[in-house]
């Protein structure tokens, strides 16, 4: 009987032997392929955040950009010689692809050392087709120029038909619902499409007290001008761009909602009741809905697209 165990247990331990690289095999696919997934993912997540962020300055300065892309990876443990950064001005893109040599463990028992783990993202900026915040103005579509002026809100006599000044009627009507979009924005959501009515009157008086509202919010040393001005500085307003919608004879009572600019306002001309607004147009981003497809004025959002 003796014998017999004994040869049962010489059997298990050369059954143990030849399963023991199965086993490691095993430990080393759960182990070692769940450490490679996990760092590739944070790879991933590492490449698509920097790509955004170098996107908002592509179309702009592609070097700004590619300095924020590698400054982003750096903060997040990649070096310069893991990562590629590829600028489009004219796409307003940002690509970065990262690569990282990696160690194996448990895999080493089966002749395996490192593996490159890669991971690679494209960031465009596209045109916004919704938006939070807009000023309670419509600018009708044109080509714009960039750093040329342009006439927001019209004094008296008004140049867009009877009763037109340029305001939109957001939320509300009435000239108090008017200078509190002005001085804070529109709360509600606008999207591409949109019917908004024209808010008849002049309200120079609202006008002025908003605009000079929104300079007194600026705490800049030195403050924001057009030429160096901080991305959220408040004399910059979110407009829609329109055309008209709702027109009888020569006057039109509604607009359609076609996009969204940004112009950098540097005062009211104007006085009594003649107050305008002027503001520089300027290329800029901002959170908001956005498409491949959508007319782009200017004022633009991020998106992740397939490299």
């Amino acid at each position: 009987m003796r014998k017999f165990f004994k040869k049962e247990d010489g059997a298990v331990l050369m059954l143990f032997a030849l399963l023991m690289p199965v086993v490691l095999g095993c430990a080393a696919m759960v182990v070692d392929f769940g450490i490679q997934y996990g760092s590739k993912v944070r790879l991933q997540n590492i490449a698509q955040a920097a790509a955004l962020a170098a996107s908002q300055d592509a179309l702009q300065d592609p070097s700004v950009a590619r300095d924020k892309a590698y400054e982003y990876l750096h903060l997040n443990g990649v070096q310069a010689h893991e990562a590629q950064v590829e600028i489009s001005q004219p796409e307003g893109s940002a690509y970065v692809a990262v690569t990282r040599e990696s160690d194996y463990y448990f895999a080493r028992i089966l002749g395996f050392r490192t593996a490159d783990i890669s991971a690679n993202a494209k960031a465009v900026s596209v045109g916004i087709s919704s938006f939070t915040g807009a000023a309670p103005l419509g600018i009708m579509s044109e080509d714009f120029v960039y750093g040329q002026k342009y006439k927001l809100k019209y004094g008296s006599p008004p140049e867009l038909g009877s009763g037109n000044f340029g305001a939109l009627r957001l939320g509300g009507s009435g000239a108090n619902n008017y200078e509190y979009n002005l001085k804070h924005g529109y709360p509600g959501e606008l999207k591409v499409g949109d019917i908004v009515n024209i808010e008849p009157g002049n309200m120079s008086g609202p006008t002025r007290r908003a605009i000079e509202y929104r300079f007194a919010q600026d705490n800049r040393i030195p403050p924001n001008t057009f030429y160096d001005h901080d991305r959220n500085a408040p004399q910059i307003l979110y407009v829609p761009v329109v055309e008209p919608y709702g027109v009888s004879g020569s006057h039109v009572h509604s607009v359609r909602i076609l996009g969204f600019a940004a112009f950098f306002v540097t005062g009211i001309p104007g006085s009594g009741n003649e107050s305008e607004i002027e503001g520089y147009f300027i290329r800029t981003v901002k959170s908001g809905g956005g498409s491949e497809g959508q007319a782009n004025y200017g004022l633009t959002t991020s998106r992740l697209v397939n490299p």
